[in-house]
């Protein structure tokens, strides 16, 4: 059940970055509410029509979106785009947005801070988008070289503020999902020495529960290997471009990887090396993963089993 939640959000994810809004609103239904991607197609679609400045044709689509989606999630995703809330300006959508910015509230509680929180998750969006299209072969060519680390730079600036003036972060602030930007923008530095300076709080994080013990997992072994130690979770690996092999960074313990790997709530290693043979449709090096994955293992049955442990 879990790879086939996997599955479903890695395709919802491809429809949300290759929808073309033209050919959607050519085939999509508004009444077919049985549509797999009804919600996906309805968030782009207003997303699309708030960056021509429809604004009759972004609100309709907005509410299509929150009357199929859970209201909470759906508040949080119209609240941090970009799209709509740079372009609208209609006095509806301004009623319709400090309504759903008071919801936020009732959500989370009395220390929630809502406008840091959108801003979070407004940079979170920025970082991700960013990152799709620069692996898209059709727009390599959208951002110069060394725009996305620019863009890095500038949110873990923002990050630095907060900190510098002791603002709280944690989980009854920004909630998860605000963790969650922070973490991203933490773990996609690529100035080690930049990078490292947050060890003392991604260990503050991690014992006050602010963080999930997998985050602190992948921000120790990124940290590590690149400065040339061996990880100690096993979450990274890497791709040699001329074989087409992935390859798994050295790991510094492999017989106390798996209690380590439980101790952070993270799957065996085993089930964490198929998996992601299966989504990069490429096989691990066998001398790299010596000792740890069987060369002729049946890859689904083998997740079956991992998934029952």
């Amino acid at each position: 059940m879990q790879l086939i939640k996997l599955l479903a959000l890695l395709i919802t994810l491809c429809v949300a970055h290759s929808l073309n809004a033209q050919k959607t609103v050519l085939k999509f239904d508004p009444k077919d509410t049985l549509n797999p991607f009804y919600e996906t197609i309805t968030y782009r679609l207003a997303c699309n029509y708030a960056l021509k400045k429809q604004t009759d044709s972004c609100l309709f689509f907005i509410n299509l979106y929150l009357s199929h989606t859970s209201r909470k999630e759906g508040v949080e995703a119209i609240l941090s785009s970009a799209e709509i809330t740079t372009n609208l300006k209609d006095e509806r959508w301004i009623r319709m947005r400090d309504k759903m910015t008071a919801e936020l509230k009732t959500f989370y509680g009395p220390k929630f801070n809502t406008q840091l929180f959108l801003q979070l998750l407004k940079y979170e969006g920025e970082d991700q988008d960013t990152r799709w299209e620069s692996l898209s072969t059709a727009k390599k060519f959208k951002y110069p070289n060394g725009f996305v680390d620019t863009l890095n730079l500038k949110h873990l600036k923002f990050v630095d503020s907060l900190l510098s003036h002791h603002v709280e972060l944690s989980t009854s602030t920004v909630e998860k999902e605000g963790m969650k930007a922070i973490f991203l923008f933490i773990q996609h530095c690529q100035d080690t020495t930049r990078q490292g300076k947050y060890l003392d709080q991604i260990n503050n994080w991690l014992s006050s529960g602010d963080i999930p013990g997998e985050d602190y997992a992948i921000y120790t072994d990124r940290l590590r290997t690149r400065r040339n130690l061996p990880q100690i979770y096993g979450s990274q690996y890497w791709t040699d471009e001329k074989t087409k092999q992935l390859v798994l960074c050295p790991i510094e313990n492999i017989a106390d990887l798996n209690s380590k790997r439980k101790q952070m709530g993270m799957k065996s290693i085993q089930y964490y090396l198929l998996n992601v043979e299966f989504f990069e449709r490429k096989k691990f090096r066998r001398e790299s993963v010596a000792g740890i994955l069987k060369g002729n293992e049946n890859l689904q049955d083998f997740i079956s089993k991992e998934m029952d442990r």
